[in-house]
């Protein structure tokens, strides 16, 4: 029987090795998933968390920006009504840091936004002038000019703001969007990548089962053509080393009854000989009695002669069958019916001199 090549490239020592290295070479594929659904979480755990934390990092700067706005409004109005010096430089410090808020608030989002560009510019232009007091008989109004224009300052710069908030809240749900789809992608090719390596690991499993039954089938064929087709039949087991050792011993058993079933022949053949031998002799001394050659025989002698013919010729067909039970296993067995009151008159025939004399 050829030896597969698979058997040729690895021979396991025994079923138990090869079943341990099936389950382990199955399992390859299950953990390689779940290795990959280990990775393939964290990353977007991971990848959740920083975008968790830029939404919170930029709503924050937001709310920041919201509030310095209207603080440096309030600077300047104080300052046109009070004229301290200390509130221009608070004016100054609280717009450097609105200013740095707007910029690391585009550097957080990566992105460039016009509407945060030209609240930048207004914020660069805006300045605080020193406040104008009309002595009580000025009629021109002179004093009264700042305000309109500081008003309109802060009203475009207000404007400026709402938008920055607009696109803010925008870009928040752009991002958060993004990461929804790029999720539900993460997830679509980890489900392929487990359907892949399930499938993998399910062909593995169908190979390794053939493979580990291949030798029990192998086995079960070999003991079926023994006992059908009889001994001359050589038996070869592949597959582990076990499963061979286990054929040889099966083909050492089966020359051993090669063995056997020629000398029970030979012996057949020498106690059919020797049997038919005088057997012939019998007969023919029975024959010769029934044609009265010896001499004229009575009635009853006749009967006698007749019961010996008769069992010889009987003694032979038991001989022949004898040699012919030899050969029963590779011939059908085709049963027939028979009559039992015939069964009992070739009795009651065969032995009626022995119930005579016993007056039976």
């Amino acid at each position: 029987m050829p030896v597969p090549l698979r058997m040729a490239l690895w021979r396991p020592r025994s079923v138990l090795q090869l079943v341990l290295a099936s389950f382990f070479t199955a399992l390859a594929p299950l953990a390689v998933a779940m290795l990959f659904t280990v990775q393939t979480l964290g990353e977007l755990a991971e990848k959740s968390l920083a975008i968790n934390s830029t939404v919170v990092d930029v709503t924050r700067i937001g709310q920041e920006v919201e509030r310095d706005l209207l603080e440096l409004e309030r600077r300047a109005r104080q300052y046109q009504a009070l004229a301290e010096p200390e509130l221009v430089e608070l004016f100054q410090r609280e717009r450097t840091r609105l200013i740095e808020n707007l910029q690391r608030l585009q550097r957080r989002l990566r992105a460039s936004s016009p509407e945060v560009d030209n609240l930048l510019q207004s914020l660069e232009r805006v300045h605080l002038e020193p406040p104008i007091f009309a002595p009580p008989d000025d009629t021109t109004g002179s004093a009264a000019l700042a305000l309109p224009q500081l008003d309109r300052s802060f009203d475009v710069i207000g404007e400026q703001g709402r938008a920055v908030q607009q696109w803010l809240k925008g870009s928040v749900d752009l991002l958060l969007e993004q990461n929804a789809e790029e999720a539900d992608a993460l997830i679509g090719a980890l489900m392929l990548q487990l359907y892949l390596l399930a499938t993998v690991a399910l062909a593995l499993l169908l190979l390794f089962a053939y493979w580990i039954n291949r030798p029990v089938r192998d086995l079960t064929q070999e003991i079926h053509q023994l006992g059908t087709e009889g001994l001359s039949h050589s038996i070869e087991i592949s597959g582990p080393q076990e499963m061979r050792d286990l054929g040889t011993k099966l083909e050492w058993l089966r020359q051993q009854l090669e063995d056997t079933e020629q000398q029970k022949q030979q012996f057949l053949r020498h106690v059919s000989h020797e049997l038919k031998t005088p057997l012939s002799s019998l007969r023919e001394g029975a024959e010769l009695l029934a044609d009265q050659v010896p001499g004229h025989l009575s009635r009853q002698q006749l009967e006698i002669v007749e019961i010996l013919r008769d069992n010889g010729i009987e003694l032979q067909r038991l001989i022949e069958n004898l040699i012919d039970y030899n050969q029963l296993p590779r011939q059908e067995v085709k049963p027939e019916s028979f009559s039992v009151e015939d069964v009992i008159q070739a009795l009651l025939m065969h032995y009626r001199i022995g119930l005579d004399n016993r007056r039976l």
